[in-house]
C-alpha cells in the first residue's frame, strides 16, 4: 500500500514537471508567432494598394487601417500563422488556468 502511495506521489511530481515545461514551451511558441505576426504586419503596410495581377498581388488584406494587396501564398501563410497563434495561445492560457486550479488547496 505504501509503495502505491509513493509511486502515485512521484507520478504527480513528474506530471507537474512535464506540464510546467510544456506550458512554458507552448507560451514561448505563442510569443514567437505573435512577434512574427507583428513583424509581417509592419512589412505589409509597404505593399501596393492596388491589385497587380502581374505580380500575383490580388488578395486584399487589411492591416493597420489600410488595405494592401498580397499574393495567395502570403495569405495562406498568414492564415496558418493566425491559426497557430490562436491554438497555442488557447492551450497556454487553458493549461495555466487548469494548473492554477489544481494547485489551489
Amino acid at each position: 500500500m505504501l509503495d502505491c502511495i509513493i509511486t502515485h506521489i512521484g507520478c504527480i511530481a513528474v506530471r507537474r514537471y512535464i506540464a510546467k515545461y510544456a506550458i512554458g514551451t507552448v507560451a514561448l511558441i505563442f510569443v514567437i508567432l505573435f512577434w512574427i505576426d507583428g513583424y509581417l504586419s509592419n512589412e505589409y503596410i509597404y505593399n501596393i494598394r492596388i491589385p497587380d495581377p502581374e505580380l500575383g498581388k490580388v488578395v486584399p488584406f487589411h492591416v493597420k487601417n489600410i488595405f494592401v494587396y498580397i499574393t495567395e501564398e502570403q495569405w495562406n501563410f498568414i492564415y496558418w500563422l493566425k491559426l497557430a497563434e490562436f491554438a497555442t495561445g488557447s492551450v497556454a492560457i487553458s493549461a495555466a488556468f487548469v494548473g492554477k486550479i489544481n494547485e489551489s488547496p
